[in-house]
């Protein structure tokens, strides 16, 4: 056993500071992950009320057209009274 040498010494502190850097770094990418989600699911409920509101505007601006143009269509009566 003349050729054995020993395991070089594990610094514990190193070690433990590693794994606790490690772990911090994957909590927080999870947690940014998560807010990510979160974001992108509340700006798709927004777009989706936007594109409905946009919807509903545009139905109302053609029932109204419509009720304009056939009032507009009728012929008007001029009563001989008024003279």
């Amino acid at each position: 056993m003349s050729g054995w040498t020993p395991l070089a010494k594990v610094n514990r502190f190193t070690t433990v500071s590693f794994v606790i850097l490690v772990r911090s770094i994957w909590q927080w990418a999870a947690a940014s992950n998560e807010q990510a989600v979160a974001n992108a699911r509340t700006a798709a409920t927004e777009c989706s009320r936007r594109r409905l509101e946009r919807a509903e505007v545009e139905l109302f601006l053609a029932t109204y057209a419509a009720a304009a143009a056939s009032t507009l269509e009728q012929p008007v009566r001029v009563s001989a009274a008024g003279r």
